[in-house]
């Protein structure tokens, strides 16, 4: 199931099912599949009753689950957007977390990325939408984190649904910028501060984005104005 990873509201819509809102860790799960895999579980059959067999099928889906996801929405809601200031916990590590939030969305101008040093000449017509994200420990230290956990922030990492019906599509250039609200963008994160960094997503001047997904991770809501 590699779609399950690419798929965050998939991700969302089984964790609002679950009673604690959030898909189990592997050492939650393993007692309970090497017990149904053991001949200790040898009254418990196929043919034992139907809730039974459902129980057995979401320890199954479950655990495959984990295999391809990592992170889970700590926050509930009606939908499977996440409202912007909402953090996403993913698994780093055997005892790390990392939260990554979408703290600040707003839509720019083409001049506006001519003052923070973006050849923007060939951007007529367009519009960047500027989104400042964090990503933090909420769980361990740095050295804790296994970098192949930890999820890109970058720019072909980033998408977003436009009110068109068309896909916005992340602004990649040589060298970095600065477009968060207050210039706060960091080169990473310590044990006790964040990373700061921000993204520009483009679309065309008449259209409004709607949301931000990031690969893996999780989609925010947009909300107008």
């Amino acid at each position: 199931m590699p779609w399950a990873r690419r798929d965050p509201g998939f991700r969302q819509e089984v964790c609002a099912l679950t009673p604690m809102a959030r898909l189990g860790a592997v050492d939650e799960v393993a007692s309970a599949v090497a017990f149904l895999a053991s001949s200790d579980a040898s009254f418990i059959t196929r043919r034992y009753s139907v809730r039974m067999c459902r129980i057995r099928s979401v320890v199954a889906a479950t655990t495959a689950l984990l295999l391809f996801t990592s992170a889970c929405s700590t926050a509930s809601g009606g939908g499977d957007d996440l409202a912007v200031g909402t953090s996403v916990e993913v698994s780093a590590g055997e005892s790390a977390t990392l939260a990554v939030t979408v703290t600040d969305v707003r839509a720019g101008t083409v001049e506006d990325l001519d003052s923070m040093g973006v050849d923007a000449s060939s951007l007529a017509g367009r519009t960047p939408w500027f989104l400042t994200v964090t990503m933090g420990l909420t769980e361990g230290t740095i050295q804790d984190v296994d970098r192949d956990l930890m999820p890109s922030l970058a720019p072909d990492q980033w998408s977003g649904e436009v009110s068109n019906g068309a896909d916005a599509q992340p602004l990649q250039v040589i060298g970095d910028y600065d477009c968060t609200v207050d210039g706060s963008a960091t080169a990473g994160f310590t044990d006790d501060e964040p990373l700061v960094d921000c993204v520009a997503l483009l679309t065309a001047d008449s259209a409004v984005l709607k949301s931000v997904t990031l690969a893996d991770v999780g989609t925010w809501a947009v909300t107008a104005g």
